[in-house]
């Protein structure tokens, strides 16, 4: 269950170090304020990768999809499987009982 917690904050830091460098980037250098959409990071990132995120795109989500998707900003994109790993995270946590490692919580017999 740590595992879906940690990750989740470990994967987190990917579209916020994105976010971070575009706003720098744009404001500072370009004089503009423009986030990267998803198809424009990956072009940024290895142009060669291009074909098989958006072919895994399509596989998943369908042509009109996949082209909504790599339209999308990068970091909002990048954010959604941390937000699903620590919705996981949250769901499982409150199926056992909202404490985790098998604690005892004690309560007062007063």
């Amino acid at each position: 269950m740590r595992f879906l917690r940690t990750t989740s904050k470990v994967l987190a830091l990917v579209p916020i170090v994105v976010l971070i460098y575009d706003l720098v980037n744009e404001w500072f250098v370009e004089a503009r304020l423009n986030i990267r959409s998803l198809k424009e990071w990956i072009l940024w990132l290895n142009p060669d990768w291009l074909d098989p995120v958006k072919n895994l795109l399509k596989a998943i989500f369908g042509v009109s999809g996949a082209e909504g998707i790599m339209d999308t900003a990068a970091p909002v994109v990048l954010a959604v499987p941390p937000i699903i790993l620590y919705a996981i995270y949250r769901l499982w946590f409150a199926a056992k009982g909202g404490h985790g490692a098998g604690k005892v919580i004690y309560r007062s017999h007063d």
